[in-house]
């Protein structure tokens, strides 16, 4: 069986079109500097990048949110060493304040009535 110039012709030529078009692939992905370009380069692996990157987003969403609850928390304990440091003097009226305006309400009342004296009863008022 020979082979005529013709079909020898054709193959040489599909063979270029296809090495054309695998090198036009290869100057893409160096241009964007992926190497997925299309999703249908590699469907596999563009899903993998795609779970990849959501999970990059929720890791910074993570890293932002832990970062403002640092500085919260600094805040917050900047503010409450503030409060726990009174000058001096103060010390025993601040605690006075705190017993009588941070205490919980429940604890106000039941502490009268479980004392056992008969007639008058203390009452904090808040």
């Amino acid at each position: 069986m020979t082979i005529s110039s013709k079909l020898f012709a054709t193959q040489m030529l599909d063979q270029f079109k296809l090495i054309e078009n695998r090198l036009q692939n290869l100057n893409t992905q160096i241009a964007t500097g992926t190497r997925i370009t299309k999703s249908s380069d590699a469907p596999l692996d563009a899903v993998t990048l795609t779970a990849r990157r959501e999970l990059e987003a929720r890791l910074e969403q993570y890293q932002s949110n832990a970062g403002k609850v640092t500085s919260r928390l600094e805040l917050a304990d900047t503010t409450l060493h503030t409060v726990g440091t009174p000058p001096a003097g103060q010390a025993s009226s601040r605690a006075a304040y705190f017993a009588l305006n941070l205490a919980p309400k429940s604890a106000a009342v039941a502490a009268p009535r479980s004392s056992g004296k008969s007639g008058s009863m203390n009452t904090a008022c808040a």
